[in-house]
């Protein structure tokens, strides 16, 4: 599940080619839609507020923000990768899409009511930098909302897609696929929020079930979503099958008679930006 992974690129990781395109048909609905709509519900955005999402990929919770803050507020997507900018242009043309570093947003300072990331922080080499440039962008009492995958384990269809990927592909892809769950513990994202001048994070635990209808269907979407098609696509067919069946193997415990269900978990960690400066700022 790509979960926002792709080709290593600088300081992040990109998805290239189709697969923003497959990411968005694919990907959104059954894992990113759930968590945006709970993700701008606990921090609360309303009407005629302003909101940055970053690393917005294509733009699910900015488009959804956009719908809560109406035409009094505003809303600027951020993504460093231009062809995920470009999907979430289309989608929803109205919202102001940049692209650019999270690092250092196109923003004015103390311009913002809520600054939200789905998926992206734990992809950030430094999350500290980061965090401190969201203070800056933030209005005295703006917030943070922040959406982290839980541990692999805790998303245990995707666990199995990368121990299959181990046995059938290598290392390599396993790693990749394990990336998005990298930041999944409460107190380390707790601790990161206090420490990077966050006050008083709340951190709610978010379980909901994604569906697809086969296996072969999870592998076929995951392979067209990111760049796992660059190994996938170019392995023997007879390995490509081994790797399917051993994907059904793996998922047989979580599939019933209409297909794959994929246990997901995510923390929603919402915080206020606290006076003073942070030791990283």
């Amino acid at each position: 599940m790509s979960l926002k992974v792709g080709r290593q690129v600088g300081s992040g990781y990109q998805l290239v080619g189709s697969s923003p395109e497959a990411y968005e048909a694919y990907l959104v609905p059954p894992l990113f839609e759930p968590c945006a709509e709970q993700l701008l519900a606990a921090v609360d955005v309303g009407l005629g507020e302003s909101v940055v999402d970053v690393a917005c990929g294509t733009g699910v919770v900015g488009r959804r923000a956009a719908e809560l803050v109406g035409p009094a507020g505003a809303v600027v997507g951020v993504d460093v990768n231009p062809a995920m900018v470009a999907v979430a242009a289309r989608v929803a043309p109205a919202v102001d899409w940049r692209v650019g570093d999270a690092g250092a947003l196109p923003l004015a300072d103390a311009s913002v009511d809520a600054w939200c990331c789905q998926q992206g922080l734990q992809f950030v080499p430094d999350r500290r930098a980061v965090l401190a440039e969201a203070r800056r962008v933030l209005r005295p009492d703006g917030r943070v909302a922040i959406a982290l995958w839980r541990a692999a384990a805790d998303n245990p269809a995707f666990d199995a897609f990368a121990d299959a990927l181990a046995d059938v592909v290598g290392d390599d892809a396993a790693v990749s696929m394990r990336t998005p769950f990298a930041l999944g513990d409460r107190e380390e994202l707790r601790d990161l929020l206090v420490a990077s001048g966050f006050a008083e994070p709340t951190l709610t635990l978010l379980a909901f079930a994604a569906r697809f209808s086969s296996a072969r269907e999870l592998l076929r979407q995951e392979v067209a979503a990111s760049p796992l098609a660059d190994v996938v696509t170019g392995l023997p067919a007879a390995q490509q099958d081994r790797l399917a069946v051993e994907l059904g193997r793996r998922l047989d415990h979580l599939t019933d008679d209409h297909g794959v269900v994929a246990p997901m978990q995510t923390w929603l960690a919402v915080a206020h930006r606290s006076e003073g400066d942070s030791a990283g700022s």
